[in-house]
């Protein structure tokens, strides 16, 4: 074997703990062996490299899947020489060489074996992964259920890399690209336990209160791809459960269209979120005692008081800008707006009173988008 063997295995396996995968593996072996370099292991994936690769893959997945079975596998045309990837007495696939036209290196062999090694190191990777994003599904399907114990939870995630000691951000999305979602949620907030399945990516960002910028930029980031929903920063482990449920209820806001995910994050819908998952009650009885009435009446009577104050509010409490949105006559939205504060003893132009008209509507959505999460 060539001198710089070490060097060119040294090479290999950097490329793999880098995450360059198979595909850096393939081109490595490649270049040093003098052919074309295919590499199979059904439980990682696939790679090759040098002349025509992408077309002479899949004769040569046809003949590891036959080792593999146990049967003789036709050879794949060009075929010079093989390496299987073992770990113990199973066999996790096959490195394989075939000819490009130039003369095979004289080390070949030694060269194919070096990628077997490093194919196995990818493959000892993958487990982990996969054995880590279980246990950090179990360990948030666990908080989801039930509060973990302050210890015991602490444990289970410091196993995982994770140091919940100052508490998380919790993080919600739903897209189409789970795995692609949770590189991005690792790459900016590394040390987070992330789990992503089924199209939903759960993640508990760990810190103080900078966690929170964090997850803003892990949702500004995920950006067109995906629905977020962030909760506040939870402080304390023993309230991670309820961080979660924020998560939640912040996506459900996010998703209705009612709030974007900075906006349902910070100022009063996070408030409003924090008391709906932590005293619902407390947030019916200030929808109840402000824009309640209004809004029974709207229900039992067809009206749009409620509507027409919220476009009110979006004009900045201007009746001619309010009137056009709608569309209506300036008359009709002076007259709803009287009706509600008739009904709700709220002033709509009382700056005091308005607030308080705006705080009771978002209670209200907050409170629809709980339900639809407990659905």
């Amino acid at each position: 074997m060539s001198a710089t063997a070490p060097d060119l295995h040294v090479r290999m396996v950097d490329a793999v703990l880098a995450g360059d995968g198979l595909d850096a593996l393939a081109t490595l072996t490649a270049e040093a062996a003098g052919g074309t370099v295919a590499i199979v292991l059904p439980a990682v994936g696939v790679a090759a490299a040098g002349a025509g690769a992408a077309r002479r893959l899949p004769a040569v997945r046809r003949f590891v899947a036959a080792q593999l079975a146990g049967q003789p596998g036709a050879l794949p045309d060009g075929y010079v020489a093989e390496m299987p990837v073992h770990s113990g007495a199973d066999r996790l696939g096959t490195v394989v060489l075939l000819d490009d036209g130039r003369t095979p290196a004289k080390n070949a062999d030694g060269v194919l074996r070096l990628a077997a090694v490093a194919a196995l190191t990818a493959t000892a990777l993958h487990d982990a992964a996969g054995a880590g994003r279980r246990a950090a599904e179990t360990l948030l399907d666990d908080l989801r259920r039930a509060p973990v114990e302050p210890e015991a939870l602490l444990s289970r995630a410091r196993r995982l890399g994770t140091d919940l000691a100052s508490g998380a951000v919790a993080l919600r999305a739903r897209t189409k690209h789970a795995l692609r979602a949770a590189t991005i949620v690792e790459e900016l907030a590394p040390g987070a336990l992330v789990a992503g399945r089924d199209g939903d990516l759960d993640a508990l960002v760990p810190g103080d209160g900078a966690a929170e910028e964090r997850a803003l930029s892990i949702a500004q980031r995920l950006g067109g791809q995906a629905v977020v929903g962030v909760s506040a920063h939870e402080p304390s482990p023993a309230q991670l459960h309820r961080a979660l449920r924020e998560a939640d209820v912040a996506l459900a806001l996010v998703d209705a269209g009612e709030a974007t995910a900075e906006q349902a994050a910070t100022g009063a819908w996070q408030l409003l979120v924090r008391v709906a998952v932590a005293d619902p009650g407390s947030l019916r009885r200030l929808r109840d005692t402000s824009i309640g009435p209004a809004l029974a009446h709207d229900a039992d009577h067809r009206t749009d008081l409620v509507r027409t104050f919220r476009t009110y509010l979006v004009h900045g409490g201007n009746m001619n800008a309010a009137a056009a949105a709608i569309p209506s006559h300036r008359h009709t939205v002076a007259y709803r707006l009287e009706r509600l504060r008739a009904l709700t003893g709220l002033h709509p132009g009382s700056l005091e009173d308005r607030e308080r008209l705006g705080l009771g509507i978002k209670a209200q959505l907050v409170l629809d988008a709980l339900d639809r999460t407990a659905a």
